[in-house]
């Protein structure tokens, strides 16, 4: 048996090895345990900490089934959302039916509403806008259509509804904006969306809508018809030339380089213009007409006129200027020259211009002297002549336009101008020498200016027919055909009391 100061040791070691157990258990980090021989017990901290772990796991599981109840909620709303959106599909596509059978019944009733109150009559009028505007809100796409002539794919074309060219009121044809009046057009216009053979069938827009396969297109800009058969351009229709004919249709804006928003104007403007109108003579407007029934509106300008130059490069060289460098050195675009590189003659009369093919209206030139010795060799004054003609250039032949004798001088410049109302194909300026003794003649450059004009002023329109006695204004004439399948005219006469370059157009 231990004595009693054995046992007060163990006892003394026991306490002091629970001690620090109990030390440990106190102390702690949050992650530890202490092995005592009733098994392993958490520290404090961990106890604490595992307290705080279950606590975040409630408010967790908690938020979990919140997110789930929303879930939910969001789900029935979806559905309830998709049924509203089947609903409104339903409702539209019946909307797209009515509207189609709406179309159809407007032209019996515009037929109904021209037959009891006449051809011009607004009711006749708002029934046909109606059927226009109700058309326009139907499904947009293309559809089959019959070629009357080879079209290429993206072609700009129109159906002959009016059987102009004779092949049938269902054919279609391309749009040329430019071509020998009348300039073929109808109401209906549309896109190739393949290349069709003549008699053939393919497909092709004509309905608003969004064509691709373009190129070079300016984003946002106009698109009109072209110049070019079958060809669409973004440059506003210009005013023509004298004695002939355009058209400026609007079909749609850019929406990229390669795509076009197309949706066609309803009206095409007929263009055609006289430069040298004189009194009591008319000019005509060709287009087509439906027999009357659409509403026409006519115009009446006087042009303003201006001048452009004519690029050097164009036309050819003629004069008998043809020592040092020549003719062609009058139109080098080097204006700066001394008289061994410029256009010569030796003499005192010497002559150089253009010839252009097709003629052109030749209202000013420009010519410049050597840089050393001017115009002339050793005169004081030089007579310069701007002429034109069509027979063959000479010295002192064709037509004066304008002449000007000026003190010569180096590089120096002298401007020709005058008013010529004639399309020539020839134009050249004389260089006369005010002396006769060892003379030459030289040009450094020489520019020729045409005639261009903008639309300036209307002119009053005046009496409905050219066999009146109005005075100081344009008359016009309309000349209904007596068929649906014949060309129409628009006359308009001179009568403001002078001769006038006028530009005349026919909306409809």
């Amino acid at each position: 048996m231990a004595t009693l100061q054995e046992r007060i040791e163990t006892a003394t070691e026991n306490m002091e090895t629970n001690q620090g157990l109990l030390h440990d258990i106190v102390h702690g980090g949050p992650t530890e345990t202490v092995e005592t021989e009733g098994g392993s017990v958490p520290t404090v901290a961990k106890k604490l900490a595992d307290l705080d772990a279950a606590y975040a796991a409630a408010g967790a599981v908690a938020a979990c089934e919140a997110e789930r109840t929303a879930a939910e909620a969001a789900r029935g709303l979806a559905e309830t959302e998709r049924g509203l959106a089947e609903t409104a599909a339903d409702a539209a596509h019946d909307y797209a039916l009515a509207a189609a059978a709406a179309v159809a019944s407007v032209p019996a009733l515009a037929t109904e509403a021209q037959a009891i109150s006449g051809t011009d009559n607004d009711a006749y009028m708002t029934a046909l806008r109606t059927a226009q505007a109700i058309a326009a809100l139907s499904a947009s796409g293309s559809e089959t259509i019959t070629a009357g002539e080879n079209l290429a794919d993206r072609d700009l074309i129109y159906q002959d509804v009016f059987n102009q060219r004779g092949g049938g009121a269902t054919l279609w044809y391309k749009i040329d904006a430019d071509a020998t009046a009348p300039v073929r057009i109808s109401p209906r216009v549309g896109i190739a969306l393949e290349a069709i053979s003549s008699a053939a069938s393919g497909s092709a827009q004509v309905r608003s809508g969004r064509v691709d396969g373009f190129t070079g297109l300016t984003v946002g800009g106009l698109v009109w018809a072209s110049a070019t058969a079958g060809g669409v351009t973004q440059t506003a229709p210009a005013v023509p030339a004298s004695g002939t004919q355009t058209a400026s249709r609007l079909v749609g804006i850019a929406a990229s380089a390669t795509e076009i928003d197309f949706t066609p104007e309803a009206v095409t403007t007929f263009i055609a213009r006289n430069s040298a109108l004189t009194v009591g003579s008319s000019v005509v407007v060709n287009h087509w007409t439906d027999g009357g029934a659409r509403e026409r509106v006519p115009h009446a300008y006087v042009a303003a006129g201006g001048s452009s130059a004519i690029a050097q490069g164009t036309g050819t060289a003629i004069g008998n200027m043809t020592e040092n460098g020549g003719i062609a050195a009058a139109f080098d675009g080097n204006a700066n020259q001394g008289h061994t590189s410029c256009a010569t003659k030796s003499g005192t009369t010497g002559f150089v211009g253009k010839t252009y093919s097709g003629g052109k209206r030749v209202i000013k030139a420009v010519a410049v002297g050597s840089n050393n010795y001017g115009f002339i060799y050793d005169g004081a004054s030089v007579t310069l002549t701007l002429r034109g003609s069509d027979s063959a250039a000479a010295y002192g032949g064709g037509t004066s336009i304008a002449t000007t004798t000026v003190s010569d001088a180096s590089l120096l410049s002298v401007t020709l101008e005058g008013a010529n109302a004639s399309t020539y194909a020839n134009y050249w300026v004389d260089v006369l020498s005010s002396s006769g003794s060892e003379n030459f003649c030289y040009c450094a450059e020489l520019t020729f200016y045409e005639y261009s004009a903008t639309r300036d002023e209307p002119v009053r329109i005046g009496s409905a027919t050219i066999d009146s006695a109005a005075t100081d204004c344009i008359t016009v004439k309309f000349a209904d055909a007596s068929d649906a399948n014949q060309d129409t005219n628009t006359t308009f006469i001179n009568r403001s009391g002078a001769p006038r370059d006028v530009i005349v157009e026919v909306a409809l």
